[in-house]
């Protein structure tokens, strides 16, 4: 069995042919691979919405009406297919409240009734299932090219 080395300067593209040269005689392998691949992406993306937006376990359990042990699995092993959607959305509303908010103040931010929300917070539309209206708040609050019209 061959070794990959881990650097930095290591081109994907040819990291996944040296992979799949490796592993041709074992396409079941290279599904496994992909699959734990995909999952540990997932899994570094929901700790990073959590830790962003300050939800531990049990808020997060409660929001998404799961146990605390289902999230704890989400984060070690990546959300299931159910939750994918979602979990796409408040990655897209992280990266957008990272770019403008500094990381102190996010959990605050996610957390206040907004008057354009219908004095609802960002963490009232999760429990809601509104994922979708979560990325529209975000952009609409950083929209500032109509700023002094």
């Amino acid at each position: 069995m061959s070794t990959i080395e881990f650097a930095s300067d290591v081109d994907p593209t040819q990291a996944a042919a040296d992979l799949a040269a490796a592993h041709a005689d074992d396409p079941s392998w290279l599904d496994a691979f992909s699959t734990a691949l995909t999952n540990e992406r997932s899994a570094n993306q929901t700790k990073r919405v959590f830790e962003v937006w300050g939800i531990n376990h049990s808020e997060a359990g409660r929001l998404f009406g799961v146990t605390r042990q289902a999230v704890g699995r989400w984060v070690n092993q990546g959300v299931p297919a159910t939750h994918v959607v979602t979990f796409g959305d408040l990655a897209a509303a992280t990266d957008i409240l990272s770019h403008y908010v500094r990381s102190d103040r996010i959990p605050t931010v996610v957390r206040r009734p907004a008057p354009a929300l219908n004095e609802q917070s960002l963490i009232d539309l999760i429990a809601q299932g509104r994922s979708a209206d979560i990325v529209d708040a975000c952009t609409a609050m950083f929209q500032f090219a109509d700023v002094g019209r």
